[in-house]
């Protein structure tokens, strides 16, 4: 299956897609689209057996500098727009970031049976608490759309692959486009509250998130669902630094300790006062498991 990921950190991605074909090997085919101006740094590592690299300038049309004065959202949108629209994904397609990397094997059964698909919400887009970035505002624009259309309206933006599907990502812009003509929208959860709604035979119920870091420090906000076991991280690379959370672990896929079990590895219920602690306990278990 083909995983498709906007990226501008060559490294980052490097580590992340070594992650990526170590636990999802059924992922054989990734399309990277990153700036032209960053081409080279990707091309030192790139497999083209392996991996479409497209720039962000021939996805979109636009510019570098006219992407550039976009915030992070609406260029987001753009260039995933323009891509999939362009037909270059394949019909059936795994959504990511650049900082999304699995923790622990992942079948392909975990979006899918072939048939019907699974979606992973983090929150109700209609108690989302931040107001400040963004992201934040696409969440409560995706909000008020949605229950403008008399749709559900669960966040899906919870910062972990996601599977996708051409027809139904059209039909989904589609009807924003009824309420909308601006790209300040959560793609996430447009596409899977249109297409569970309207399509209810190819889905599966909705399942909470699976996701170590999101947020990046537990007090941030209160989670609206608690994961039940860490499959993904949403990864931080300051998170590694001197002094920080993960001080002294590697960044990249560590083959010494990849048969550690992670299952068992689930968040842990804190009193609220160190509920920022959550992530130190899965990292020490992490570190001192047996494999």
């Amino acid at each position: 299956m083909q995983i498709v990921y906007l990226s501008n950190r060559p490294q980052v991605m490097r580590e992340t897609w070594q992650h990526v074909r170590h636990f999802m090997p059924w992922i054989d085919r990734a399309l990277i689209v990153a700036p032209a101006a960053r081409h080279g740094e990707f091309d030192a590592w790139v497999d083209p057996t392996e991996i479409t690299l497209f720039s962000d300038e021939e996805v979109s049309g636009a510019t570098s500098s006219t992407l550039g004065v976009l915030d992070h959202v609406r260029r987001n949108v753009r260039l995933r727009r323009a891509l999939i629209g362009s037909g270059a994904t394949d019909d059936v397609f795994l959504l990511s970031d650049d900082d999304y990397r699995p923790m622990r094997p992942v079948d392909e059964s975990f979006f899918t049976d072939g048939t019907r698909d699974i979606g992973y919400f983090s929150y109700e887009l209609g108690e989302w608490p931040g107001y400040e970035t963004p992201f934040d505002e696409a969440q409560h624009v995706t909000h008020d759309a949605l229950a403008f259309l008399g749709l559900p309206h669960l966040a899906y933006g919870a910062h972990m692959p996601q599977i996708m599907r051409r027809d139904l990502w059209a039909e989904a812009f589609e009807l924003f486009e009824t309420v909308s003509d601006d790209d300040m929208v959560c793609e996430w959860a447009l596409y899977f509250n249109v297409a569970q709604a309207r399509h209810p035979e190819r889905f599966d119920a909705p399942r909470p998130f699976e996701v170590m870091g999101w947020p990046q420090y537990g007090a941030e906000w209160p989670w609206w669902v608690r994961p039940p076991r860490w499959t993904f991280e949403n990864f931080y690379p300051d998170m590694y630094e001197p002094g920080h959370l993960f001080d002294g672990l590697t960044t990249g896929l560590d083959t010494a300790s990849v048969g550690v079990s992670l299952s068992v590895i689930v968040p842990v219920a804190l009193p609220s006062p160190i509920v920022a602690l959550t992530g130190v306990f899965s990292v020490t278990m992490k570190s001192s498991l047996p494999s």
